[in-house]
């Protein structure tokens, strides 16, 4: 018995990986072939679970008009496997203007809303915080940011964990 321990290399989710030997030889002659089982395939699990989640990073839940908020939004990968292609999409409310953005990876759009990411490794977190201001005549006004579930080309079979909303409601 030999037994071969190996890692799954990063990128190969959805492959079927086929580890072949050859048959083993000796000095006498081995007459048949019958039962000898000399592949084994494994298929690399697809999932990749991405939880988005977007919080209040800085400023007041309750802030008055002109204040400055910066929203955050987290995308960590819980899956088995990478998460490629990834973006999601966070078109500011009304009632706030954008000022700028920080993405620890990939580029956000203001103007389509869009969070191009790219690849997110299995156990592995993103952030990208938006900075606004909060509108004049917005006094009372409850303004609620939504960002969408971060999608990539992988399955997720979940959304647990997902919070997409940020209320913030205006000095009056």
């Amino acid at each position: 018995t030999l037994d071969i321990t190996v890692t799954v290399d990063a990128g190969t989710s959805g492959d079927t990986i086929t580890n072949t030997t050859s048959v083993a030889s000796g000095d006498q002659d081995d007459p048949t072939t019958t039962g000898d089982d000399l592949e084994e395939a494994v298929t690399v699990n697809n999932d990749a679970d991405l939880v988005t989640v977007k919080t209040l990073q800085s400023g007041s839940s309750t802030p008055d008009e002109g204040a400055t908020l910066v929203y955050r939004i987290t995308v960590t990968n819980n899956g088995a496997a990478q998460a490629t292609g990834v973006s999601l999409d966070d078109d500011l409310p009304s009632g706030v203007t954008y000022v700028s953005n920080t993405a620890s990876q990939g580029t956000y759009v203001n103007g389509t809303g869009i969070w191009t990411i790219g690849t997110i490794n299995d156990g592995a977190t993103v952030t990208l915080d938006i900075t606004v201001t909060v509108d004049a005549g917005t006094s009372g006004d409850t303004i609620t940011n939504t960002t969408s579930v971060a999608s990539g080309d992988q399955d997720d079979p979940t959304t647990t964990g997902d919070d997409l909303e940020e209320a913030v409601t205006v000095n009056n």
